[in-house]
């Protein structure tokens, strides 16, 4: 009995102690990260790598040029349903929405 009254309630300290450790270990990692993310955005490198045309290949300007093309006109390789679809988002900003009823005209209703 002595040596259960006295060793588990130091394990559990000991456990307790252990995992408020790591916790502050995994804060200081994560704001490692993000300092670091930070200088790199900073620089003007992302995880795609750098941006500045000085330093892409061929390839890359080609598909940079392609990419700012299809964000001016997001239309450009759409299906025909997604067309219509992206029409109708477009007039419903404008317009808000609106209801057809059709068949609203009963003519049981007239008699």
């Amino acid at each position: 009995m002595n040596v259960l009254d006295a060793v588990i309630p130091k394990l559990l300290a000991y456990r307790s102690i252990m995992v408020i450790r790591e916790i502050q270990l995994r804060k200081a990692r994560e704001h490692k990260k993000l300092k670091e993310k930070m200088e790199r955005e900073e620089n003007g490198f992302t995880l795609e790598g750098n941006t500045d045309p000085r330093y892409m290949t061929q390839f890359e300007l080609e598909c940079l040029a392609i990419d700012k093309k299809q964000e001016e006109n997001p239309a450009a390789q759409k299906s025909p349903e997604q067309i219509i679809t992206l029409k109708e988002e477009i007039e419903r900003k404008i317009y808000g929405r609106f209801w057809v009823w059709e068949g609203y005209y009963n003519e049981k209703n007239n008699k």
